[in-house]
C-alpha cells in the first residue's frame, strides 16, 4: 500500500531476521522478514531519490487506505514502472538497520 506523497521511515530492531531480495526486473528491492517469510515493503531509487510501499498485511492499522486492487506491471518497460513508481509509491526518507 502506498499514497503518493506520504513519507515513511522504516527501522530494522533485529537484523538477524532481516533480508533484502531483488526480483525480476532487479529494479526494486524487497525487504523481508525471515521470521515470519513475509516481505514487510519494497523500495526503489528513481532519480536519486529513494521510494517505497507497504505489505498491507504488516501494517497494524491499514484504515484510511482504499480496498485493495489487482494489477498486473509485467508489461511495463523500466522507464514507465518508474515513473509509476515516483507519481504512486511513498518517500522514503530512513532506513535504518540495527
Amino acid at each position: 500500500m502506498s499514497k503518493s506523497g506520504t513519507r515513511v521511515r522504516a527501522v530494522i530492531h533485529n537484523p538477524l531476521y532481516y533480508s533484502v531480495v531483488r526480483q525480476g526486473s532487479e529494479t526494486a528491492e524487497f525487504h523481508e522478514c525471515m521470521r515470519c517469510q513475509l516481505p514487510v515493503f519494497a523500495s526503489a531509487t528513481v532519480d536519486e531519490q529513494d521510494y517505497a510501499v507497504i505489505n498491507a498485511s504488516c501494517v497494524a492499522n491499514p484504515r484510511g487506505f482504499g480496498d485493495p486492487v489487482p494489477a498486473f506491471f509485467g508489461a511495463e518497460s523500466v522507464e514507465q514502472r518508474a515513473q509509476r513508481r515516483m507519481h504512486n509509491w511513498c518517500l522514503l526518507t530512513q532506513l535504518t538497520v540495527g
